[in-house]
């Protein structure tokens, strides 16, 4: 079950580095209905090296991210400290998903001021997350056995 996770947090990861470096070309209205910084916005609308930098590095993570859930489904070779780097990748994403519960504090305390798709940006990293550390641990006990 933990490689299945591994694998659709992987795809997952990737379709979220093609959505990003797409979502640059949208402009501004694109960014700003999924809530993107103003810092963001500006660059977006400057277009330019700035831009092509940020939605690289941006990209670029995303695909590490999911390259790493790949190789921990088996997908592909393993990868250099695996384990080690799906836990920290899940940790972040974990801590980063936690957010929602303040939105959940938020929509209690103004109901219908905000808007539903902020939960689901702010749901898929925690999910993400979770799977990332539900295979960290699978790869754990896979090692542990193997050392055995």
């Amino acid at each position: 079950m933990s490689r299945k996770l591994l694998a659709a947090a992987g795809w997952t990861n990737l379709a979220i580095a093609a959505f990003q470096a797409g979502l640059a070309f949208f402009g501004t209205a694109a960014a700003r209905y999924f809530f993107a910084p103003r810092w963001a916005m500006r660059m977006i609308a400057a277009g330019g090296a700035p831009l092509i930098l940020l939605v690289g590095a941006a990209a670029g993570l995303s695909v590490l991210v999911g390259v790493y859930g790949l190789s921990g489904a088996r997908l592909i070779r393993p990868l250099p400290a695996l384990r080690p780097v799906i836990l920290i990748f899940g940790s972040l994403y974990t801590l980063w998903g936690i957010r929602v519960a303040e939105l959940v504090w938020l929509a209690w305390q103004y109901p219908g001021r905000i808007p539903l798709r902020l939960f689901a940006i702010r749901t898929v990293p925690l999910v993400l997350g979770l799977a990332y550390l539900a295979g960290a641990r699978a790869l754990r006990a896979t090692s542990v056995r193997a050392a055995r």
